[in-house]
């Protein structure tokens, strides 16, 4: 697939809950290991932010039905 031919990236938008579930996320990690912590947040950043050019790309969520097309987007543990 070409440049030309990608779909247009359109904006991801992180609720306020979900840039506070973000930190709470890198808090909790990041007691036993900064590291991984900021290893975490760049894998969930980086998922999420797929979705601006890949909405359809995960699966869709029936955990989270009251939101229009939300996803579940799989990201391998912290801990390997």
């Amino acid at each position: 697939m070409s440049q030309d031919s990608l779909p247009p990236v359109r904006p991801v938008v992180w609720t306020a809950a979900a840039r506070a579930d973000l930190r709470d996320i890198a808090a909790y990690i990041g007691q036993d290991s900064p590291k991984n912590a900021a290893e975490m947040v760049e894998r969930l950043i980086g998922a999420v932010q797929i979705l601006g050019r890949f909405p359809m790309l995960y699966q869709a969520s029936q955990r989270f039905t009251r939101v229009r097309n939300a996803r579940e987007i799989p990201v391998p543990p912290y801990i390997q």
